[in-house]
């Protein structure tokens, strides 16, 4: 199953348990939350193919959540996976996980 090979990116283990959460808003705007428990931590994993989330659009909401906390307000962190990035581009990955997906709903 391709979702192992997300996991990898945030861990060696693939994690105790997991839930999907669909928010996707039609055919042009495929949405997933995944949140994942590990022994020691607790992630929930985007997974997004439309036209507004981008690489450089989830490096920006990064930088601005770090202003935001560095004043002293509280953001949830946007955190690296383990090849430092804040954002893959997996489009093969977001066609066949979209195909699981929608089957099971």
């Amino acid at each position: 199953m391709e979702l192992e090979k997300i996991f990898s990116l945030y861990d060696r283990m693939p994690p105790v348990k997991y839930e999907i959460k669909d928010t996707s808003r039609g055919e042009a705007d495929f949405r997933q939350a995944v949140i994942a428990e590990w022994e020691d931590k607790k992630l929930v994993i985007k997974i997004t193919c439309n036209a507004f989330t981008t690489t450089a659009r989830v490096k920006c909401w990064h930088d601005t959540i770090e202003a935001y906390n560095a004043a002293g307000y509280y953001c949830p962190e946007i955190v690296q996976n383990c090849d430092n990035q804040y954002a893959e581009l997996w489009s093969r990955f977001i066609q066949s996980f979209r195909n699981l997906c929608f089957r099971r709903t």
